[in-house]
């Protein structure tokens, strides 16, 4: 009698556990649990310009509700595509097209995943893989019902362009505690664009690093052509981290805000610098410090300061859209813009209206014009880059320079371009032959340059950049010089054809400075037990030894 009532006791205790037990102890369902049946694709092979519908029965056992599906296709090399689908009631299946272009990939295209509610912010979304491309990734379901064959296209691996004359931030709305981030900009593409992204982060306290998270999904307004976003944010001011924009196939370019390093945050992988310190936003703080909006002003609004006359304002006729640079002058055929608010002078083109400048031609830039200096140079492959392939000489006036995309014979730059902050840049180029100024210390920064067989580093050179020629693929032989303590991490990454001698001067030697895998050098000529040869047998990088240069 006494053992059933000390039983029946412990059960009351455990019942009443049972009801006082809260409700997150249980398992908590998950927005999204998807399970997906009856796959269908009514059309197997596929040309340029045809389509073919996908759908397929979608169940969700989680709590939330499907707003939207998204299929990724893998092509046989390295293409993405989305296709969207909608769910129609008649049918109660998710239904979409997938539409051929003709820069796709030939071969089979299979499904990577299928995405809830994509964000391109990669926030707050759920996605199922193929398990029968990686059994690893979980959830998995089998997709294999929905491979599609393609011919008759040529691939494009072109990426997005960024028109980085249209891009622009400001503020909106300031108050003591905050305002609002505005930022637009034009991006460009064959295929068509996927998304835009501008990243941007709080400068942070002293002693402490810069987070990038801020991301602005910018949105395409058909009535003023420009991608635009913005966020409401706190008193601070705010840098751009990055800019991201992808086509239609997954063509992905990510630019990266050299000026973040000063605040701790470096370079990602697979990312381009560029400096876009100009692109700042203050927001709640004196009215002073707030910068304005760079909106172009009339011109009973701009200081008549070395002003060209308006016969001068240059207007490239090439262009279909017409490019036009207010208050240039043309001085043998280099545009030069004058700048009102740093009261100096920038090459920002070349006028070849009236034809092109011949091979090998020699174009020095001038250090002023009518009394001012000419400081800067911007030039884009994209709008009225030489169609020449001329000797570019530029002065010791010109303190930022920023080239992409451009053809040249060759380049001589001025000491101010290896300066050890200098913030200038000059990538994804084709350029013959690179000259430094003789004195330099620093070498500059010069990424991904085609038709670069080799280059001459000045004698007193001691530190090499990072980053200094990466993807420079046609870069074949280079000589460090006997100055040189540091060679910076992924400086001559991707450069496969390269055979390159390091002193045994050279002390410090960063992570992938030579390359890794396919993309490492071609051969390292180096001391018997040098910084460079013991790196070279640690990495698995070919290596021969040689007897010290004098």
């Amino acid at each position: 009698m006494k053992k059933s009532g000390f039983s029946m006791l412990l059960l009351l205790i455990c019942v009443s556990m049972l009801s006082v037990m809260p409700v997150s102890a249980a398992r908590k369902k998950s927005r999204y649990d998807l399970q997906f049946s009856d796959l269908k694709v009514n059309k197997k092979k596929l040309k340029a310009g045809e389509k073919c519908e996908i759908s397929m029965k979608v169940k969700n056992k989680g709590t939330g509700k499907i707003q939207r599906l998204t299929v990724t296709y893998q092509g046989p090399k390295r293409q993405y595509y989305d296709v969207l689908l909608k769910y129609k009631k008649k049918s109660k299946r998710w239904t979409g097209n997938f539409t051929v272009n003709k820069g796709m990939e030939k071969g089979i295209w299979k499904i990577w995943c299928v995405t809830a509610d994509k964000n391109y912010d990669e926030e707050y979304h759920y996605s199922c893989y193929n398990k029968n491309l990686d059994k690893l990734i979980t959830p998995g379901a089998d997709f294999s019902k929905g491979n599609i064959q393609i011919s008759g296209t040529k691939a494009d691996y072109k990426k997005p362009k960024i028109r980085w004359n249209n891009l622009k931030t400001w503020n909106e709305q300031v108050t003591a505690k905050g305002g609002i981030i505005n930022c637009r900009l034009k991006v460009t593409d064959n295929s068509g664009i996927s998304f835009v992204r501008i990243i941007f982060a709080k400068r942070p306290e002293e002693g402490k690093k810069l987070i990038p998270d801020i991301s602005i999904i910018m949105k395409y307004n058909k009535k003023t052509g420009y991608y635009e976003g913005s966020s409401t944010q706190g008193k601070g001011k705010y840098l751009v981290a990055g800019i991201t924009a992808a086509d239609l196939f997954g063509n992905e370019i990510f630019y990266y805000n050299s000026q973040c390093e000063s605040y701790g945050y470096y370079q990602p992988e697979n990312s381009i610098r560029k400096d876009l310190s100009d692109l700042s936003v203050s927001l709640g703080i004196s009215e002073d410090d707030i910068p304005q909006e760079t909106e172009k002003q009339t011109e009973s609004e701009r200081e008549p300061i070395a002003k060209p006359r308006k016969t001068d304002v240059f207007v490239n006729k090439r262009s279909p859209e017409t490019s036009e640079y207010d208050y240039a002058v043309v001085i043998d055929k280099v545009v030069y813009q004058y700048r009102m608010e740093t009261d100096d002078y920038a090459v920002v083109a070349f006028d070849e209206n009236n034809g092109n400048m011949e091979d090998g031609r020699k174009v020095k830039v001038r250090a002023e014009i009518l009394g001012r200096p000419v400081t800067e140079v911007t030039l884009h492959g994209e709008f009225d880059p030489p169609q020449g392939r001329v000797h570019l000489i530029l002065p010791e006036s010109v303190r930022k320079i920023q080239i992409d995309e451009c053809t040249f014979k060759a380049i001589t730059f001025p000491s101010t371009f290896t300066k050890k902050n200098s913030k200038s840049i000059v990538s994804e180029c084709t350029i013959g032959k690179i000259y430094l100024a003789g004195k330099s210390v620093y070498t500059g920064n010069i990424y991904q340059i085609s038709g670069l067989k080799t280059i001459k580093l000045p004698s007193k050179l001691k530190y090499i950049k990072a980053g200094f020629l990466k993807g420079s693929t046609d870069l074949e032989k280079i000589s460090i010089p006997n100055q040189v303590r540091t060679i910076g991490k992924e400086a001559f990454a991707g450069c496969r054809n390269l055979k390159i001698y390091i002193p045994a001067t050279v002390k410090n030697i960063g992570k992938n400075a030579f390359g890794k895998g396919d993309g490492c050098v071609k051969k390292i000529y180096c001391v018997k037990n040098s910084a460079a040869y013991k790196y070279a047998k640690k990495n698995n990088i070919p290596y021969k030894t040689v007897s010290i240069k004098e």
